[in-house]
């Protein structure tokens, strides 16, 4: 039986759903940054998480940034951006909108 390894963001469960987020250890650094970004938006746009719950998820994505910004600093086809530099872009953009915030 093979056994299945996962990441997990405690704390970062939704208020409709107590589950736990967790994501699968086998996708690589940019298809973890992809698929934290995408819930970070979620919870920011639809769930309006206030900033210090927000602050943790953008911890997850700059973790990610020195493999992202080694292993995929070539411009992406499909965007035509540096997506480690996309990703730190977008979390250094949302921890100032944050600061502002307070």
């Amino acid at each position: 039986m093979p056994k299945e390894r996962f990441i997990s963001y405690p704390g970062a469960s939704r208020g409709t759903d107590p589950s736990p987020i967790v994501a699968w250890a086998g996708w690589d650094h940019l298809q973890q940054a992809q698929a934290l970004s995408a819930y970070y938006l979620l919870v920011k746009e639809q769930d309006r998480w206030p900033a210090d719950r927000l602050r943790a998820l953008l911890a997850g994505l700059r973790e990610l940034l020195p493999w992202l910004k080694q292993w995929h600093s070539d411009v992406d086809p499909e965007t035509e951006v540096r997506l480690g530099d996309h990703f730190a872009d977008l979390v250094d953009e949302e921890e100032r909108a944050l600061d502002a915030r307070g």
